[in-house]
């Protein structure tokens, strides 16, 4: 008869007639073996930080050269949250727009829009994310001036988003409308959205998550570019759109 013991539940120990298997004898790896450790990030998407990722500036279009690095000095890669609000951003409106919703992470955010005002179209986006001691504040310059050239085929766009789930994972980014220049008047702009997601106390831009919206202007812009209408720059027109389609 066998009899079997456990002790601390974990090693079995096995006394009986039949001699003992021997417990086999694994070596050591040699001293120039390379062993790799699967490390698992158990924080949730929501948590972990997010860098800048704009699309590369398009390439030379013998058409119509896009002032891209102007672009880029009015949209920048991070906005940073302040713990007060900026006094450039009071409305002078008396019916401003004013938006809710929650973005990444769970945090509700506001946004009191005013505008559009001179002849740039100018919005002045007061922005504001959290909740009592953890309120962080941003104040933003935009423009639909873009408008004035597709205004005739910019009805899917109707009404502009400004704070909407737009990439759909359920929590909602910031778009700020920018213009895209390509020459010196007020006309010669493309109308351009900035998509940014919520870091901690940041605003980090992410052309990645505007695909959805980038195609719906981009389709304006072909459709405007179809109509050559009096003095059309239908090369600008299809390289905004060429653009705006070339973006992952």
């Amino acid at each position: 008869m066998c009899v079997t013991t456990r002790f601390l539940a974990l090693l079995t120990f096995t006394a009986c007639s039949s001699p003992r298997t021997p417990t086999p004898v694994v070596p050591d790896p040699p001293t120039n073996a390379t062993t790799t450790t699967a490390i698992t990030n158990t924080a949730p998407p929501s948590a972990l930080p997010l860098e800048p990722y704009i699309h590369a500036a398009p390439i030379a279009n013998e058409n119509c050269e896009l002032a891209w690095e102007e672009h880029l000095e009015g949209a920048s890669a991070r906005i940073e949250l302040t713990p007060t609000p900026s006094d450039e951003c009071l409305a002078d409106d008396q019916m401003p727009r004013r938006l809710s919703a929650t973005m990444r992470g769970g945090v509700p955010a506001r946004l009191t829009l005013d505008g559009p005002g001179g002849s740039g179209r100018f919005w002045a986006l007061d922005f504001s994310v959290g909740t009592g001691d953890h309120e962080r504040y941003a104040c933003i310059q935009a423009s639909t001036v873009g408008f004035r050239m597709i205004n005739d085929a910019a009805k899917p766009l109707a009404p502009l988003p400004w704070l909407e789930d737009i990439d759909q994972d359920g929590t909602a980014e910031l778009i700020v409308w920018d213009r895209l220049p390509w020459g010196q008047s007020e006309v010669e702009n493309a109308l351009f959205p900035v998509v940014y997601v919520l870091d901690g106390d940041a605003l980090v831009r992410r052309d990645d998550r505007a695909r959805v919206l980038f195609d719906r202007v981009a389709a304006v812009y072909r459709a405007r570019a179809k109509m050559k209408q009096q003095d059309d720059p239908t090369g600008c027109l299809n390289a905004v759109a060429a653009f705006l389609e070339s973006t992952p």
